[in-house]
């Protein structure tokens, strides 16, 4: 009995040690993709691609619906502003222009009547008048007349009011039969056409395109890193495949505010002095020099998703080396424009520095990581 209680003992107490026995646990050391803060140099030259088109473009069309009568000219054909490049079958247009002028000439002459009759309704009421005023008239008399000076002078406005009215149509009559000739509305060279001869057209239907020929434009698109750096009417280097060893010069004309929802910021460029080398669609090299001595030559860059927090304060989670790991801390930084690259550091960190790049919001302070390298 004796021993069986000391057994039941034993057992109780081992139990309660194993109830009490804290186990160990091995601590956990999360992995972390990482960045490193670099310094990135604006070089003093540096060439983009561009495209070559003209300061001037314009689909041209008729103002009126119509039959093409006549097309004068070819595809490529350089004209002068002014000339006549095609027409359309104007012969409705021609007999409601003519209408309208004879119905232009049938309004004067009502207006031509309409005064007549006034001039004589004022001497007849002028003489009533005066015959009333010696009872030499009635009353009905001096009435009768008033009434027929008011008629007149009602007839009178009625008939300009026609006249005007007439003399719109008229000109809008005039116009139609003008809107049937197409003009060049500056010199250049016919780029396109769209429709040939006895084919109909509707209204502002493009039937050719103009391009201004010794006005031309480079279009090309800067990165954040260098937009700053350009100004309005800086000079820069154009050159061709055609014309590898001449090296034009074009003119900054403008320069884009906003990147339109992409990575890059439209830059315009005048060219002087082209000839006849470079045409429209054209891909030439555009050298920009960033050498001036207001232009800020580096930047200190984070990867872009090392960054994180709102749009007034942001944050890093610096990787510092602590034996075989690292540990994170949570660092204020200021930071400026996007550039090629990440995000430009204003302040809060330096140049070697890790950050992470994934997690940031779940990281803590002091937390254990190792480097995970980005494939």
């Amino acid at each position: 009995m004796k021993n069986k209680i000391l057994f039941f003992l034993l057992l109780a107490a081992l139990q309660w040690s194993c109830k009490n026995e804290q186990p160990e646990h091995e601590e956990v050391v999360r992995p972390v993709r990482y960045g490193e803060v670099k310094i990135i140099k604006t070089p003093e030259k540096k060439t983009f691609t561009g495209t070559v088109k003209s300061a001037k473009e314009a689909s041209l069309g008729f103002q009126v619906s119509g039959t093409i009568n006549s097309i004068k000219v070819g595809l490529g054909e350089r004209v002068k502003a002014g000339r006549l490049l095609a027409t359309l079958d104007g012969m409705d247009f021609q007999v409601e222009q003519e209408k309208s002028l004879a119905n232009v000439q049938d309004r004067k002459a009502q207006v031509k009547t309409a005064a007549t009759k006034l001039a004589a309704s004022e001497s007849n009421y002028e003489r009533v008048e005066k015959l009333y005023e010696m009872n030499g008239a009635t009353l009905g008399d001096y009435e009768r007349a008033k009434a027929d000076l008011e008629i007149a002078e009602s007839n009178l406005q009625a008939a300009k009011a026609q006249l005007a009215v007439t003399e719109k149509q008229a000109e809008i009559a005039s116009n139609k039969v003008r809107y049937t000739m197409l003009t060049a509305p500056y010199s250049g060279v016919v780029t396109a056409l769209f429709h040939e001869e006895n084919e109909l057209v509707g209204n502002g239907e493009p039937v050719l395109i103009l391009n201004s020929e010794n006005e031309l434009e480079v279009h090309v698109r800067l990165t954040e890193l260098f937009i700053s750096h350009v100004e309005h009417g800086q000079q820069v280097g154009i050159r061709h495949p055609s014309f590898q060893n001449n090296e034009l010069l074009g003119t900054v004309h403008e320069v884009g505010y906003s990147s339109e929802g992409t990575s890059s910021f439209p830059v315009t460029i005048l060219l002087t002095g082209t000839g006849k080398q470079i045409r429209p669609g054209s891909i030439v090299d555009v050298t920009f020099g960033f050498d001036r001595p207001n232009n800020k030559q580096e930047y200190l860059v984070a990867p872009k998703k090392g960054i994180g927090g709102t749009a007034n304060q942001h944050f890093a989670f610096v990787l510092e080396q602590s034996g075989d790991v690292y540990e994170a801390r949570k660092q204020p930084v200021t930071v400026g424009g996007h550039v090629s690259g990440g995000i430009e550091i204003i302040e809060g960190l330096k140049k070697g520095d890790l950050v992470a790049t994934a997690g940031l919001n779940t990281l803590k302070e002091g937390m254990r990581v190792k480097l995970l390298t980005e494939r």
